[in-house]
């Protein structure tokens, strides 16, 4: 089963291999996200 979930914000913090930090208005969520989830775009800290 592959379950997909849509997040709107700005990285704010890469905290391990596939670790993140997520900040929008509504505030801040450590997510887990796997490299091949990215589509292949390359991602880093501040970007949306």
């Amino acid at each position: 089963m592959i379950n997909i979930l849509v997040l709107q914000g700005k990285i704010v913090e890469k905290a391990g291999k596939d670790d993140y930090r997520i900040k929008d208005a509504g505030g801040e969520m450590a997510v887990e996200i796997e490299c091949g989830a990215w589509g292949g775009q390359d991602v880093s800290p501040n970007d949306e």
